[in-house]
């Protein structure tokens, strides 16, 4: 991202009341969000093949910490080894398949089964087992947890949710593949240096494509969100650049303003634009003067979906507590209004009837997600 750039598009925009607009409007088939047809072809082809960002690197801070997701109906353990390096297992015993973890978050010296007691290292190897004789069969090394691919990049946690197929250098490669340009917007943010601060999960009963869709477009801001983010944001007068398969959109702040007034140095106006990035298919990062918010939406049924929402920060930041806290109700309230108008459409389209849902000029990541979509499917 060059600052420069995107500051000079933006005062063109500001002085002449624009906006970046699409090359054509859209339309979707309310299909679109109702299909299990659909949706088996979505997490065939699109979520158990692509690499995932899953969580920030600061969730996991010391040897032996760990997450654990059961997203797809897959429950894992993402934890760091003692040697630094993240590793995702099944969180299943090779005993009798019970499952080894059932926090949410925590701390391992070793992971051993509640059922049998059967226990693993940090590395996923079977180091004991009760009355390890009774068994004929379990030779040293040959019964390891099951692995999946993983790695970390600028502050992200990825993964694939298919078991291990390829080296570190190797799935790494393929995530660089994936972001394109889009991982020089990523790294100079060096997320890698910010802290967690909080994870929230909530169950939207909404596709997750309506959930994804309210993040692309801004044409929503001044009604949608009067009294969040509408107040703060200059309306109509976003830019929006599709990258590969992913997205980027910037919004002017009030506070933009004078900062170009008095020609502000570049690093300092910058801090006047939040920024939504949307990592395909269902990651968004939303860039603010004070946090980034990583909101992660993952498919449970073709009406349903997890939102998993984590907030990291600068310590720089904690030393505004109030506007850091006031930015912070604001993004949750606003999340919130989004959620509640997608469910609105998610109950809507429960009627039967079919009809198409329009996309307009102002609308056109959304149109190019589902462009990006098609492209797999």
């Amino acid at each position: 991202m060059d600052s420069e750039i995107i500051l000079g598009r933006m005062k063109k925009h500001l002085r002449e009341s624009s906006t970046d607009l699409a090359s054509t409007s859209s339309t979707q088939s309310s299909e679109f969000y109702q299909s299990q047809q659909f949706l088996d072809s979505e997490l065939e082809k699109i979520f158990q093949k692509m690499p995932l960002p899953v969580g920030h690197s600061a969730q996991l801070e010391k040897p032996g910490d760990y997450i654990t997701r059961c997203d797809f109906g897959l429950p894992l353990i993402i934890l760091r080894n003692r040697e630094g390096a993240l590793e995702v297992f099944a969180n299943q015993c090779r005993h009798r398949g019970s499952k080894l973890v059932t926090e949410t978050t925590g701390h391992f010296q070793s992971i051993s089964c509640p059922y049998h007691g059967w226990t693993y290292d940090l590395k996923g190897q079977l180091v004991g087992a009760p009355h390890r004789e009774c068994f004929e069969h379990l030779n040293s090394g040959q019964i390891n947890l099951l692995k999946y691919s993983v790695a970390e990049i600028n502050g992200l946690i990825w993964m694939k949710y298919q078991p291990q197929a390829s080296s570190l250098s190797g799935f790494s490669d393929e995530i660089r593949g994936h972001l394109g340009e889009l991982a020089l917007d990523i790294a100079q943010f060096k997320l890698q240096d910010l802290k967690c601060l909080e994870t929230e999960e909530k169950e939207v009963k909404a596709n997750w494509k309506i959930l994804i869709e309210g993040f692309l477009e801004g044409y929503h801001i001044p009604v949608g969100h009067r009294k969040t983010f509408g107040p703060a944001v200059i309306p109509y007068t976003f830019l929006h650049d599709p990258i590969g398969l992913h997205s980027r959109s910037a919004y002017p702040l009030r506070k933009i303003l004078p900062l170009i007034e008095k020609s502000a140095p570049v690093e300092q106006m910058i801090s006047g634009v939040s920024f939504v990035y949307h990592i395909f298919p269902n990651v968004i990062i939303a860039v603010e003067p004070y946090q980034f918010s990583f909101v992660q939406l993952v498919p449970i049924e073709v009406d349903r979906t997890l939102s998993r929402t984590i907030t990291i920060a600068n310590l720089r930041s904690l030393q505004y507590p109030e506007k850091f806290q006031m930015e912070r109700e604001h993004l949750k309230k606003g999340l919130q209004e989004d959620y509640s108008i997608g469910e609105s459409i998610q109950s809507n389209l429960k009627s039967g009837r079919k009809f198409s849902l329009e996309f307009g000029l102002m609308e056109g990541m959304i149109t190019h997600f589902h462009r990006a979509i098609g492209s797999i499917i």
